[in-house]
């Protein structure tokens, strides 16, 4: 997956000032319900739409999430 796949798929976040680990967690649940999704995502997958969306809004995640 690469950051244009993100924005095209319209996968970014609302705006918030800090991502975390949970908006992650929210990440991977959302697409386990999702019909536009085949499979469910992994936690790196989810990691990296966490970090498209805060590039995107110009915002910081946490360094667990930069971890990942």
């Amino acid at each position: 997956m690469t950051y244009s796949e993100v924005i095209r798929k319209q996968l970014i976040l609302p705006r918030k000032e800090l991502y975390t680990m949970a908006d992650v967690n929210k990440v991977i649940l959302s697409s386990l319900f999702s019909l536009d999704m085949k499979n469910s995502l992994t936690e790196k997958q989810a990691a990296f739409i966490v970090k498209c969306s805060a590039i995107r809004h110009n915002t910081n995640y946490s360094k667990t999430v930069a971890n990942i």
